[in-house]
């Protein structure tokens, strides 16, 4: 402990009195070296091996340290943070919520229905690249808003104009992540209409002129292209001639 010397200004005759009572004090601040860790907690005397396998013990999970940096890959059941040392390493207390949940969308533009279970074990979705591969084969897609960490699922480009099936599963019972969604019909995209009509329109027009073409491609008032016949007559005898 450390103590705030009790003189500011220190009094004549004083001197060695203060003298001997700060040696004495130095003799209470002690450190006791040896210390070893118990269960989650840290002894002086512990090496990083050991800081390594409290939090390990804490976590469930698995810990590593490179350059300095530890790195945690936590469990199926994900990782927890709490304490009042979090906001020292700039943390803030915070679980995986959806370990262990499901969700379902039933089929979306004619794909194929979605089946998810979020965690870390096999076959489970924690990263936004896993969601986005069990939500391919039904037309969908999810992001992720930057301003407020929610998940958008959409329809992708081949579905545009369907509706997101229907969704279930643990995850959107009340109090969960996705409790109370609803997905919105299509809304047609004004831009993307105006260029859609733009290209049927250029598509049309190609073929108007291949149709044009063909019809001129004439000889002698025979056209094939337009399913004429002609008919060829050999003279083997005038040919000798």
């Amino acid at each position: 402990m450390l103590s705030a010397p009790r003189h500011l200004v220190q009094r004549p005759g004083h001197r060695d009195h203060d003298r001997r009572h700060a040696r004495r004090q130095r003799h209470d601040v002690h450190l006791v070296a040896g210390t070893t860790s118990t269960g989650t907690s840290i002894g002086i005397g512990d090496t990083v091996t050991h800081l390594l396998s409290a939090i390990n013990t804490a976590s469930g999970g698995s810990s590593s340290i490179t350059a300095g940096a530890i790195t945690v890959t936590p469990g199926s059941a994900g990782l927890t943070l709490s304490g009042t040392a979090l906001a020292k390493i700039g943390l803030s207390a915070t679980g995986d919520g959806l370990a262990g949940q499901t969700l379902a969308i039933a089929a979306t533009g004619g794909g194929t229905a979605t089946s998810i279970t979020f965690g870390l074990g096999t076959g489970q979705v924690s990263t936004l690249n896993q969601l986005n591969s069990a939500l391919a084969a039904n037309n969908l897609q999810a992001t992720i808003d930057s301003s407020t960490g929610k998940i958008n699922i959409t329809t992708s480009n081949d579905a545009a104009s369907s509706t997101i099936g229907a969704v279930t599963g643990t995850s959107t019972v009340s109090g969960q992540a996705f409790y109370g969604l609803t997905p919105a019909a299509a809304v047609a995209d004004p831009t993307s209409q105006q260029q859609r009509a733009s290209l049927v329109s250029q598509y049309n027009n190609v073929l108007a002129q291949i149709n044009t073409t063909a019809q001129d491609a004439s000889f002698n008032g025979i056209n094939l292209l337009n399913g004429d016949t002609l008919k060829l007559t050999f003279n083997e005898p005038a040919s000798r001639h």
